[in-house]
C-alpha cells in the first residue's frame, strides 16, 4: 500500500479499529512501538533511523526522541519532524548514546543492511536494545532504493554476525 499525503491525512481521523483492516501492516507495527514505548527508560535516548515522516514520535514523549532519514521515501512526504538527515551507514551521532534504536521497514531500502547494524551496535549504550522490523513479502516499493527482503533467519544471522544478542 503507497503511503501518501492522503493516507496520513486518512490515519488521523479513521480509527485505529478500521485502519487495522485497511493497512494491517502498519497497525501492527504502530501498536508495536506503542507497547515498547512504556518499557523503555523515561528521558532515555531514542534513535528512529529511518524515520520518515516521525509517525512513532508521538509515543516517545517522555524521551529524547531523534529522527534520522536519508529522506529517500516518497515525493509528498512530509520530514519536517526530521532531526538528522543522514546516511544510515555512518550515523553522525556519538558512540553509545541511545538506549534505544528503532528502525522498521528499512533494511530493505540500505545497500549495506550489516554496515547499518554495526553502526546501530556502535550508538547503543551497553543493554541498549534495538527494536527492528523488515519485510518479506512487499513488493518493490520507493524504487531505485528498494534492495533486499528478509526472513527471519536472515535477520537472526545479520544480526548475530555484527553482535547483537537475541
Amino acid at each position: 500500500m503507497k503511503r501518501t499525503k492522503f493516507g496520513v491525512y486518512i490515519r488521523r481521523f479513521i480509527p485505529s479499529s478500521i485502519i487495522r483492516f485497511i493497512d494491517p501492516t502498519s497497525y501492527l507495527i504502530e501498536k508495536f512501538i506503542s507497547s515498547i514505548s512504556h518499557e523503555l527508560p523515561q528521558g532515555g535516548m531514542i534513535l528512529d533511523a529511518g524515520a520518515g515522516e516521525a509517525p512513532f514520535k508521538k509515543f516517545f514523549t517522555e524521551h529524547k526522541y531523534v529522527a534520522i532519514d536519508t529522506k529517500w521515501g516518497e515525493g509528498d512526504w512530509d520530514y519536517s519532524k526530521i532531526d538528522i538527515m543522514g546516511d544510515l551507514t555512518t550515523l553522525p551521532v556519538n558512540s553509545q548514546v541511545f538506549d534505544a534504536v528503532i528502525c522498521t521497514q528499512v533494511l530493505e531500502h540500505l545497500r549495506e543492511p550489516e554496515a547499518t547494524l554495526r553502526e546501530f551496535i556502535r550508538v547503543l549504550r551497553q543493554g541498549g536494545k534495538l527494536y527492528l522490523s523488515a519485510p518479506q513479502g512487499w513488493g518493490i516499493h520507493q524504487a531505485p532504493h528498494d534492495y533486499f527482503r528478509f526472513t527471519h533467519y536472515g535477520i537472526q544471522y545479520l544480526l548475530e554476525k555484527v553482535g547483537f544478542t537475541i
